[in-house]
């Protein structure tokens, strides 16, 4: 497999969500015309070391690894099939585990899933600190924006009195 074209990290959420366009050629080859799943397995990998790669902010490939990519193959590939390829963090447990799902899907028949997987990712300690920090910013940042919506300043008279 290969990527098409770069990953996209889409930061809207907490958390970010890669995705990116790939293709099988006849290197990923099984059975006649069909993708070898081991191939659909280390993908899965893939998409969860990116979303764990940029899960700090710093999208630094040597910030940690995959630890487990539970995988299950919904739908067989065929060679030369275009798929998007998706990785979504969902949360963060004890610092440093990174739990992400991904999925492999066909945009062209209503996004079809023909595997999703369940990973986790485990980031170093630097990682974790800039997560921290990151967070920290985060937290801050919508508190000073509820203050702005919502100032205390307001005070109500009831008109009885």
């Amino acid at each position: 497999s290969r990527l098409i074209e770069p990953p996209d990290f889409q930061t809207n959420s907490l958390w970010p969500k890669v995705s990116s366009v790939v293709t099988f050629t006849k290197n990923c080859e099984q059975a006649k015309s069909w993708v070898h799943r081991g191939a659909l397995c280390a993908l899965m990998d893939d998409a969860a070391n990116w979303a764990g790669f940029c899960v700090s902010g710093s999208c630094d490939r040597f910030c940690g690894f995959t630890k487990k990519v539970d995988v299950n193959l919904k739908r067989p590939v065929r060679i030369g099939s275009i798929l998007k390829l998706v990785g979504e963090t969902i949360e963060i447990k004890n610092r440093t585990d990174v739990h992400v799902k991904c999925k492999l899907v066909d945009p062209a028949y209503n996004d079809t899933v023909h595997c999703d997987a369940n990973c986790i990712f485990i980031m170093n300690e630097h990682a974790a600190e800039l997560l921290e920090e990151l967070v920290a910013r985060k937290q801050k940042k919508t508190r000073d924006d509820d203050r702005t919506r919502h100032p205390s300043s307001f005070v109500f008279y009831d008109d009885d009195e």
